[in-house]
């Protein structure tokens, strides 16, 4: 027989005890939430339809940037918060580096541009576009996507990787890179969509029929 409906009281206490037992996941166990902290906007999927830019066209989705030097500058520029994204201080280690414009979210016209930039395990941050000083030009591969670090191509938000290890050589590059999940199993060997990158710099994949994991970049190979 069929179950009848709940109330909506039962509803309502089953939700509020579904929401609780998220929040006391540890913050390690990101593979055992779904994985990721860096929420992709629709941009990711508008991949093959022309080039992001930003309005004026100067920065490019998968340009290689430098950030200015100026710490208290660039500081500044992240307020407020809800614009820009805030500062943390491990971001100020990203001004001694080039990084790699992997997304640029989509905004009204009526907000400031920002710039979603990854430094690999340094971090990868929302920036303000006016923090860049400098769009550097037949940069190739930064240290961080060299193959023995990382996934030996320059990757953006939105673009098709295989993941490209056996079940047990991801279980050994997932230790302090999300975590493993015995659902990362049907991932191996197959190609899904990088939907983030988060504050590590490990990458979130969503692989059609088995869901979305964070992955040690290592493990990813691009299509392309």
């Amino acid at each position: 027989t069929a179950r009848p409906p709940p109330t909506p009281a039962a509803a309502a206490d089953l939700a509020c005890a579904l929401l609780q037992s998220l929040r006391i996941l540890p913050a390690v166990a990101r593979n055992g939430a779904g994985g990721g902290n860096t929420a992709p906007s629709d941009e990711a999927h508008a991949k093959g339809r022309g080039k992001i830019t930003l309005r004026d066209g100067h920065i490019a989705v998968g340009d290689v940037v430098r950030l200015s030097s100026d710490v208290d500058k660039v500081k500044s520029e992240q307020d407020p918060p809800e614009h820009f994204g805030g500062w943390c201080e491990r971001m100020a280690f990203c001004l001694d580096f080039p990084g790699r414009v992997v997304e640029i979210p989509r905004r009204s016209p009526r907000m400031p541009e920002v710039l979603r930039i990854s430094h690999g395990a340094l971090g990868c941050w929302c920036w303000n576009a006016k923090s860049v000083v400098e769009v550097i030009q037949d940069a190739g591969l930064l240290p961080f996507e060299e193959g023995e670090s990382g996934p030996g191509a320059a990757l953006t938000i939105g673009d098709e990787v295989r993941i490209d290890v056996t079940v047990d050589e991801a279980k050994v590059l997932q230790v302090n890179h999300g975590g493993w999940n015995e659902r990362m199993t049907q991932c191996c060997g197959r190609v899904g969509r990088l939907e983030a990158i988060d504050k590590a710099g490990d990458m979130k994949v969503l692989v059609p029929g088995a869901g979305a994991f964070v992955w040690n970049p290592t493990a990813l190979r691009s299509l392309h």
